[in-house]
C-alpha cells in the first residue's frame, strides 16, 4: 500500500501545483478569502466530502473574551468544513487551516505578481505559496491518496478551512 500511495503521489504532483497556482491567483487576504474559499469548496466537492460554508457573524462570538481579531465584520469570508464520513468504528482525521494570507506589501519588491502563482523551474511563486496554500494543498493531496488507495473505510475526514483574519 505505501508504494501504491507513494506512486498515486507522483503521478499527481503536477495537478497540486496547477491547484496551487489557481489558489495562490486567488488574492486572499483579510475580507477577501471568498474566493479562495470557494475553489476549497469545489475541491472538497470532487473529493466527496459533505460541505458547510458559513460566515462568522454575531455579537456572541465578537464579545467572547477569547476573541481577538481586529475584525468584526466578516462578510466575504467564508469558514468551509468538508466532511468525509467513514463507515465507524475508526478515528478520524482532522486537518485544520486557514486560508487568508497577509497583504504582500510593495509591489515593486516582487519580480512578478504576488497573485501570478507562476510555477518556473519545479517552484511555485506567489503570496501564501508556503503559508498557508502550499501546506493546505499539500494536505489535500495526501488525504486524495488515501481515499483513492481506500487506505481506512471505517475513519472520516473532517477538514476546515477557515478565513482566520
Amino acid at each position: 500500500m505505501q508504494n501504491q500511495i507513494k506512486q498515486w503521489l507522483a503521478e499527481h504532483a503536477g495537478e497540486a501545483a496547477e491547484f496551487l497556482s489557481r489558489l495562490i491567483q486567488a488574492a486572499s487576504t483579510a475580507g477577501r478569502e471568498r474566493q479562495a474559499q470557494e475553489l476549497m469548496a469545489a475541491r472538497f466537492n470532487q473529493m466527496g466530502m459533505e460541505i458547510d460554508i458559513w460566515e462568522q457573524q454575531g455579537n456572541d462570538l465578537i464579545s467572547h473574551p477569547c476573541f481577538c481579531s481586529p475584525r468584526t465584520d466578516f462578510k466575504d469570508s467564508p469558514n468551509v468544513v468538508g466532511v468525509l464520513k467513514g463507515t465507524g468504528g475508526g478515528r478520524s482525521l482532522i486537518v485544520n487551516g486557514h486560508i487568508d494570507v497577509v497583504p504582500p506589501g510593495e509591489p515593486g519588491q516582487w519580480a512578478d505578481s504576488p497573485w501570478s502563482g507562476t510555477i518556473k523551474d519545479g517552484r511555485i511563486y506567489g503570496r501564501g505559496a508556503t503559508d498557508m496554500k502550499g501546506g493546505t494543498v499539500s494536505a489535500i493531496l495526501a488525504v486524495e491518496a488515501l481515499v483513492v488507495q481506500r487506505a481506512s473505510t471505517q475513519s472520516g475526514v473532517v477538514w476546515s478551512t477557515l478565513a482566520a483574519g
